[in-house]
């Protein structure tokens, strides 16, 4: 029997911890995502499994490219805001999306993760304004 490359979303128990992390840089005045997997947080018997499947989907590579789209819809959506709101308001409205995604996606959904970075992110905040 070979080593599973792929979690089954139906059949697999899914761990209940959050794993999935991002940060944001800036290359040229611009905010990319760059995720990465807390392999610590992951139970040990599931831990390679979660690692074949972000390795054989390639999926830090897909995220980080939608991620590009979604950071500007999150700028878009704050721009508005400032002067009305201030940065902890902003970032606790972020958090609270955040929270929100997860409860229905799970804890570990990229684009739940990738709000959680961009209310953390002192740079992204204040492009916007706060």
């Amino acid at each position: 029997m070979g080593v599973r490359k792929v979690i089954n979303f139906y059949y697999d128990p899914l761990p209940t911890v959050s794993f999935l992390n991002c940060q944001i840089v800036y290359r040229k005045g611009v905010p990319r995502a760059v995720f990465s997997i807390d392999e610590m947080a992951i139970p040990i018997g599931f831990r390679q499994l979660v690692v074949n499947h972000f390795d054989t989907l390639d999926l830090f590579t897909r995220y980080k490219k939608r991620s590009n789209s979604e950071i500007t819809d999150v700028l878009d959506s704050i721009i508005s805001q400032a002067g009305l709101m201030t940065r902890i308001q902003i970032q606790n409205n972020l958090r609270v999306e955040a929270a929100n995604t997860k409860l229905s996606k799970g804890q570990n959904y990229w684009r739940a993760v990738l709000k959680i970075a961009l209310s953390n992110s002192v740079p992204f905040l204040v492009s916007a304004g706060f």
